[in-house]
Formats: structure tokens, sequence, C-alpha cells
């Protein structure tokens, strides 16, 4: 039997399975990611409303220990305006309730722009004891007429600063290290590499990198990642089958990323990559199967006497982190 290529798959035209070849021309030429193996993390379930789950997860060791921290991770809302009134006071109680230090944005927020003004209401009533950071998703940047300084200046709306390829330090709070956190552009839009987003120098001594697409660090440097690497983009899949995992990723890199802890075999560095909260598709693939949509919060460990939530020196829980 001569092998198989990818120029075998009929070139079908618009219209029926056209949609279906073209996930099976990607699938089959995702590549492979071998620096990145994938390890199994404890988790709590700490709650569920509107069956959007508050997940729990600390990383294992060897892990750098910093204050006993708590990040709420969630991306990928793709939400219209009727889904922020609907789902938004959801969102909203699963995050406070967490009472996060730091609370993290991974990119894709709405559908269209017109749903922006809705999205960033719900973003505004999040609660972070320290700051809330973001990161432009594929969604933000396709529209190529919206400049870096208005995604800027909306996202601030929301008390969200937005990082693009580079970081911020918060130094020391109560005596606890605070994380360095690294925000990375988009991977398939926008120039979202390690190459664009470098560690500071000299290294701190906790970095935390977001990203939108775990594909930003799929091949990148070891000693160039960082500590901890949080990404969304793939959903999970959306479509999951029992004891097979995602469908369609979205990802280069096929289902090497589509959910889930990873650590680089050689910098030890951790991945996670969520399933986010919201769906894309066409109207009747826009649901979830098997996949279930979550917030993460990460607790980052620390000294024994530090691993309370007290607050950060900002004060008490605020709306948006300080400004650069």
């Amino acid at each position: 039997m001569s092998p198989f290529n990818l120029r075998d798959l009929p070139t079908l035209p618009r219209g029926a399975g056209h949609g279906a070849a073209v996930m099976v021309r990607r699938l089959l030429a995702a590549r492979s990611a071998p620096a990145w193996a994938p390890i199994s993390v404890p988790s709590v379930r700490r709650a569920c409303l509107a069956g959007i789950r508050l997940i729990e997860y600390r990383p294992p060791p060897p892990f750098p220990v910093s204050g006993g921290w708590r990040l709420a991770f969630f991306s990928d809302l793709h939400w219209s305006a009727a889904d922020a009134r609907r789902l938004g006071p959801t969102l909203i109680r699963l995050i406070n309730r967490a009472q996060a230090d730091w609370v993290l944005f991974g990119g894709d927020l709405v559908r269209c722009q017109a749903d922006l003004a809705a999205a960033l209401s719900v973003l505004h009533r999040i609660e972070a004891r320290c700051g809330k950071l973001a990161v432009l998703g594929n969604w933000e940047r396709r529209h190529a007429w919206v400049g870096l300084e208005q995604w800027r200046e909306w996202f601030a709306d929301g008390g969200f600063r937005l990082l693009v390829n580079e970081a911020t330090s918060y130094g020391k709070t109560n005596g606890r290290v605070a994380p360095v956190f690294i925000g990375m552009d988009d991977a398939r839009r926008g120039r979202g590499n390690v190459t664009d987003s470098p560690l500071p120098d000299p290294a701190p001594p906790l970095a935390v990198r977001l990203a939108h697409s775990p594909d930003s660090v799929a091949e990148a440097p070891p000693d160039n990642l960082g500590d901890l690497v949080l990404a969304g983009h793939t959903h999970g899949g959306q479509f999951r089958l029992p004891r097979f995992g995602a469908l369609y990723t979205s990802s280069a890199y096929g289902k090497a990323f589509e959910y889930g802890w990873r650590r680089h075999i050689r910098s030890g560095t951790l991945l996670y990559t969520t399933r986010g909260v919201g769906c894309t598709g066409k109207p009747l693939l826009r649901r979830r199967i098997f996949c279930p949509p979550e917030i993460a919060i990460i607790l980052l460990p620390g000294p024994e006497q530090a691993t309370g939530n007290a607050a950060c020196r900002l004060g008490t829980p605020r709306r948006g982190g300080p400004q650069p």
C-alpha cells in the first residue's frame, strides 16, 4: 500500500462536507510537541453554577515557593450581549467567591464588537485582591482595524490591564514574593512567541506566563518559559468523547494540548490549558458535549505561615489592578 498523503484528500466545493474535510486535514497535519509531557494534578471542584465549574488546582512539586497566592484563570467567553446578561452574574459570583489575588483572562471575549459593552460591564464587576490582567485572543486580533491602544482602553474599562508581549511586576507584598506576569500576543494573528516576550532580566523568582493559545509555547526555548504557563483557545475540544477526548482543538498541534496539565521535560515549566467558558461554531454546533465550562483556581505554594489569603498591600478586594 502506498503511503498516505494529505493531497490524497478530495478537494470539496463549499457546502456539505467541506467543514469536515478541513477538520480532517488539520488533524492529519497536526505537529507533535514531544517536549511537553502530560501530568496528573489533583483537582477539587469548589462550586458549579449554571453548568460552569469552579475547579481548584495546586501545582505539584517541584515548583517555586512564593507567597501562597490564589490565581483565578478563565478564557474564551465568546459571549453575545445576551450571554453576558444571562451568564454574567454567574461568572461574577463564582470568581468573586474564590477571593483570588489575581484574576487572569486568556482572551476571546465576545462574538461581535457590538457585544463588547455588555461583556466589559461583567468584567468590571469581577474582584481581585491585587490585580486583573488579560491577553488578546485570535478573535480580538482578527479585527485588524482596531488598534492595540483601543483594546487597552476597552479592557481598562473592564478593570483589566492588557499585556501584549510585556511583563508586569508587583515586587514583594506583605513580605511575600509576588509573581511576575508575562502576557503574550496571540499566536495565530499576532506575534505570540517567547522571543517577543522574554523573561525579565534578571529572571524573577516566580514567572507566570499568560497566553491565549498553548501553541505559543509549544516549541519555545526552555530557558525562557518561566514557571507556569496558562493558556486557553482549544475549548478542551468543546466536543469530547469518553476515553478519546477532543475531536478537534483548533491547534496546530492537534490533541497535544487539548486540555489539562503538562510539564516541559527540560525546564520543568508547568502548562495548564483550560476548557474555557464559552462556545463557538454555527448555531447547531455552539454547545459543549462531555466538556463542561470551567474557571480554574491555581493555588501557588508558599510557606505554611503565608498560605492564607491576606489582602495585598493594595488594600481590600478591588476591581482592576495597579497601573503601570
